[in-house]
């Protein structure tokens, strides 16, 4: 076989391998997910009630970032992705594998309590590992890392984001993050990210409202 003969197969392969993933998504983003998913921005943020589908797209993100293919963009990511995943409280794991379960596999060997009472970490073939931390964790360990991707679960205090976002940087570029949630208890987020941005003044960030409405389709469905 040739040289360009290999390479148009490969290419083959490739392009074989993304239909494939994207035949067999279950995912039907709503058109303010959607907006979400498509946003090229370094940091986003979503902040909306419940039952407008935040965590839904947050978890479809983590998958995607794990597994290094957006089927909505349809852009390859870096694999191996370091991934954090940061929750406000570490019952609220149980809640995350259940929705990832959902749309996409997840295998019980992939989740790794690691001394915790609570899975902190999960792990992928490709070598993609995703560390769960909670608004609890030590400034320092968040200082001290390096991540690929950060998503969050509801806004936490200033001096924790302000650490991951300091901590996370892989070769010199800005972590990619998305964070969603209702932040009522994160005041500092409007004064800090939401109304810099209105203004133009953070061109890495960009910010989404979300409404019921747009996911009423999918509450319905549930019985919700």
């Amino acid at each position: 076989m040739s040289r360009d003969e290999k390479i148009a197969l490969i290419a083959l392969l490739e392009e074989k391998s993304r239909r494939t993933k994207e035949s067999t998504l279950k995912y039907k983003p709503h058109p303010g997910q959607l907006r979400i998913h498509s946003s090229t921005a370094f940091q986003r943020y979503n902040f909306c009630g419940n039952g407008a589908g935040k965590t839904v797209a947050l978890t479809n993100e983590v998958h995607w970032a794990a597994t290094g293919y957006n089927p909505i963009t349809k852009q390859h990511t870096i694999v191996p992705a370091k991934i954090c995943l940061l929750l406000d409280s570490p019952e609220k794991i149980e809640d995350f594998i259940a929705e990832y379960r959902n749309l996409n596999p997840l295998l019980e060997k992939q989740l790794h309590k690691r001394g915790k009472a609570h899975y902190s970490f999960i792990d992928y073939d490709n070598g993609s590992t995703v560390t769960v931390l909670t608004h609890a964790v030590e400034l320092l360990k968040l200082e001290g890392s390096q991540w690929h991707f950060v998503f969050a679960d509801e806004p936490p205090g200033q001096s924790v984001w302000n650490a991951i976002l300091r901590g996370g940087r892989v070769k010199g570029r800005p972590v990619k993050t998305l964070l969603v949630g209702t932040p009522i208890t994160a005041a500092w987020m409007r004064v800090k990210i939401y109304e810099p941005w209105s203004k133009g003044d953070l061109p890495h960030v960009e910010c989404f409202t979300g409404s019921t409405d747009e996911n009423m389709h999918n509450l319905d469905k549930d019985g919700v």
